[in-house]
């Protein structure tokens, strides 16, 4: 799902485990409320990102307007971590931040220094210590040092996760493992990322979509005309037009009933029923009825809603918890 959210929510990840701080907009400007819904930080930002592992992404105001061209990042008291210097920025992965200076990118760690100097078209997030970078044109990953422990030798790249990449040659994407090896050779048109040990795929344009394992091996039919990845225990696929769940075996958990539908967190996934939105459990069952325009996933007991123009938090019970002013 993508929605064309406001600026504070913009930047909407994973929120941090610490303070569990939510962006909200506040006197003019954005800010951020905690769980319950007290204010913690004031409207000081032109847009604002959720925390990730305490910290997040932020533009400051621009002499008393909301329009800043720059931005940086701040830790939980909004003390700047990283100074607003940057057109474009993301948020740390294993303690290095992405960063855009003069039309490249590099990395700044979390004291604010560019570890790795901005020198690359396009690069990924850190994870299990790597980054994809695309280095003239061709992608490989490097370590936090800024050295190639993968050689540029691709023409795309997915960040690892489980200890696995998705790597595409000139056509078709196939797998490495941590050491660079393909342990699955590149022969698949589309793919849609690693999650649970399995990534849906399709052999062709004209294909449909199946699920496999990280050895290459099919681990359900190629039967769907969309999916999305399995995220606790359970996937969204689409036929004919609508979108149910199933499990790893490729058995339906959830019927085929819904116009749209997002990944599962924390034991609710939104779905969009008679053009509304709600929240589904993993039985099936109406857990937040579908009364909404649009709906963000939950993230630390609350997940953002938006109705009637209005956005709002709530909890699993779908009691509101803040609701915006216009």
């Amino acid at each position: 799902m993508n929605l064309k959210l406001f600026a504070a929510f913009l930047l909407l990840t994973t929120v941090s485990l610490a303070q569990e701080l939510y962006p909200v907009y506040l006197d003019g400007g954005y800010g951020y409320i905690d769980k319950s819904g007290s204010i913690k930080l004031g409207g000081n930002f032109a847009s604002a990102g959720e925390f990730i592992n305490g910290f997040a992404l932020v533009a400051p105001k621009s002499q008393g307007a909301l329009s800043s061209s720059l931005k940086g990042i701040i830790d939980e008291n909004g003390k700047w971590v990283i100074e607003p210097m940057y057109s474009q920025l993301r948020n740390y992965s294993e303690g290095m931040a992405a960063v855009m200076r003069n039309g490249k990118w590099g990395f700044v760690n979390e004291s604010g220094i560019e570890a790795i100097i901005p020198q690359y078209k396009k690069v990924g997030d850190f994870k299990e210590g790597r980054a994809w970078v695309d280095n003239q044109g061709y992608v490989g990953y490097i370590n936090t040092k800024g050295e190639f422990l993968v050689n540029p030798i691709y023409y795309d790249a997915h960040n690892f996760n489980e200890g696995f990449a998705l790597v595409r040659n000139k056509s078709d994407w196939g797998i490495l493992d941590l050491n660079g090896k393909e342990v699955v050779t590149p022969q698949f048109y589309d793919v849609m990322g690693i999650s649970e040990g399995l990534t849906c795929a399709r052999l062709s344009a004209k294909g449909r979509y199946g699920y496999i394992g990280m050895d290459g091996k099919m681990a359900t039919k190629p039967e769907f005309d969309d999916c999305r990845k399995f995220s606790d225990g359970l996937a969204a696929v689409r036929i004919d037009g609508m979108w149910g769940f199933i499990d790893k075996t490729g058995n339906y958990a959830i019927r085929t009933i819904y116009s749209k539908a997002d990944d599962f967190s924390e034991g609710l996934a939104g779905v969009k029923y008679l053009n509304k939105w709600g929240f589904v459990d993993k039985n099936g069952k109406m857990a937040i009825e579908a009364v909404y325009d649009a709906v963000e996933p939950f993230k630390n007991g609350l997940a953002l809603v938006k109705l009637n123009g209005v956005y709002s938090y709530i909890d699993k019970e779908g009691k509101m918890v803040f609701r915006e002013s216009k």
